[in-house]
């Protein structure tokens, strides 16, 4: 996921806006918010129940490994 938000992203910074048309720019625009939705839900959706987690700890503790 995060490889097409930087593909997506390369084309937002190489566009030409005097040879695209408005359509291309709004899905553009519509699809760089999108994935990036995506991409922190994949990101913070890490705990094994589903629920999100927006406090990453990755130290583990003893609890943890019972």
């Amino acid at each position: 996921m995060a490889i097409a938000l930087m593909a997506i992203v390369r084309k937002v910074i190489i566009m030409d806006f005097t040879k695209i048309t408005a359509e291309y720019v709004l899905a553009v625009a519509v699809v760089v918010p999108a994935m990036s939705v995506g991409y922190w839900l994949v990101v913070i959706r890490d705990n094994s129940d589903g629920s999100i987690n927006l406090h990453r700890n990755t130290a583990k503790t003893v609890e943890d490994e019972r």
